[in-house]
């Protein structure tokens, strides 16, 4: 459910995201690719530091604090029209810390998942969530581009972060919390045969 509705405010304001930098903050394609590759490398500091976050705080304790700062950090976007003289900075240091947060959320509430689904279920539960999910993307495109023609870039934006921070609540009220480490899920095992030889 998290996922799923973080998706569905991610295409929101990825809908109008680059008609946002290049129309109402006056980006180049420069400053516009910029934006974009620092927010890969946002992705690879995230998957750096997403074990050690899980180590000091706890696997569950860190899958909420990360969706919790994604969504916050996206807030910087549409503010940055507010502080032309800093817009691109801002923006820049949002895209970086979103997807590092992101990416902190991603690794550990997927590693959490593959510990606690057992291999016999394990393509089902994959394949049911990447539906739901997957299917959400589509819906917030068509929803971003309805919204940015009857409410604005900005305002837009604005809704598509504020979805990302509701899906925040679907974490903050389950057990997760609790999860300090990753559990392992055993698998039922069938006696062993022996083969070695047997007096007779």
């Amino acid at each position: 459910a998290c996922s799923a509705t973080m998706n569905l405010g991610g295409f929101i304001f990825l809908a109008v995201y680059i008609l946002y930098m290049t129309g109402d903050l006056g980006l180049g394609p420069g400053g516009v690719g910029l934006v974009f590759a620092l927010g890969e490398v946002g992705a690879l500091a995230g998957a750096v530091i997403a074990p050690a976050a899980a180590r000091r705080l706890g696997v569950g304790p860190t899958i909420i604090w990360a969706q919790l700062l994604a969504g916050l950090g996206g807030l910087a976007i549409p503010l940055a029209m507010l502080t032309p003289g800093i817009a691109l900075p801002l923006v820049l240091f949002a895209e970086f810390f979103q997807w590092m947060m992101l990416v902190v959320y991603q690794v550990n509430a997927l590693s959490l998942r593959q510990a606690v689904v057992s291999d016999r279920l394990r393509g089902r539960v994959t394949g049911t969530i990447r539906f739901i999910t997957g299917g959400m993307q589509p819906i917030g495109a068509l929803l971003g581009g309805i919204l940015g023609e009857l409410i604005g870039l900005r305002a837009t934006l604005v809704v598509g972060v504020l979805t990302m921070l509701v899906a925040f609540l679907w974490v903050a009220i389950s057990p997760l919390r609790a999860i300090k480490t990753i559990p392992h899920h055993e698998e039922a095992r069938a006696p062993e045969v022996s083969l070695a030889p047997t007096a007779s």
